[in-house]
C-alpha cells in the first residue's frame, strides 16, 4: 500500500509499517495520535509549544529556516566542528533547487528527525527517502526559548511552497 496518508495514522504505522522499516532506522515514536507536526518544527525543538503548533498549523515551511539562515541566526558549522544536538538540513539542489527538504538533530553520529507526518526516527545520515537529498548542511543547535521567539518574529516568512516529490 502506497498511501503516504496512512504513514501519518498511528494505528496503520503501528501495524503495518513499523514491520516493513529497515533494520538501521530506529522507531523513536510511532506518528502522535494528535497535534502532528513536520521536521522543521521538531528539530527547532517547538513541537511541544501548544501555541506555535496551533499557530503554525504543525508546519514550519523550508522559507522561515532559509529567513533564519540568510539573517545569521542560525550558525552554519563544518561537520567536522559539530556536535550533539546542532541541526542536520538536507537538500537536494539538482531536483528542488532553493528548497530545504529535510531537517533534523544530530544524536550521537546519527539523526533525530521527523520524517513529515508520520514517525520520529534515528538513523544515519543518509539513510533517508530519495526526496530529501543528500547534501547536508550543519547548523549549531539554539535554545528552545530562542527559537520561539524567532518563530513569532519571522512566521511572516513560513509560508508552504509547491514541491512535487513525485510518488
Amino acid at each position: 500500500m502506497n498511501d503516504s496518508k496512512s504513514w501519518r495514522r498511528r494505528d496503520f504505522f503501528l501495524s503495518t509499517i513499523r514491520p516493513k522499516l529497515p533494520e538501521g532506522l530506529e522507531l523513536v515514536s510511532p506518528p502522535p495520535l494528535d497535534g502532528n507536526y513536520n521536521c522543521f518544527l521538531f528539530m527547532l525543538g517547538l513541537h511541544e509549544d501548544k501555541e506555535i503548533l496551533s499557530s503554525s498549523k504543525g508546519f514550519i515551511y523550508d522559507g522561515l529556516i532559509i529567513k533564519l539562515i540568510d539573517e545569521s541566526l542560525l550558525e552554519r558549522v563544518a561537520e567536522s566542528d559539530s556536535q550533539n544536538g546542532d541541526y542536520v538540513i538536507y537538500a537536494d539542489s539538482v531536483r528542488y533547487p532553493e528548497v530545504l527538504t529535510h531537517g533534523g538533530i544530530l544524536d550521537e553520529n546519527k539523526v533525530l528527525s521527523k520524517w513529515a507526518w508520520g514517525p520520529l526516527l534515528r538513523h544515519k545520515a543518509l539513510d533517508v527517502p530519495d526526496s530529501y537529498g543528500s547534501e547536508l548542511s550543519y547548523f549549531r543547535q539554539i535554545e528552545k526559548s530562542k527559537a520561539a521567539e524567532l518563530y513569532w518574529e519571522y512566521k511572516s516568512y513560513n509560508l508552504p511552497i509547491e514541491i512535487d516529490f513525485g510518488s
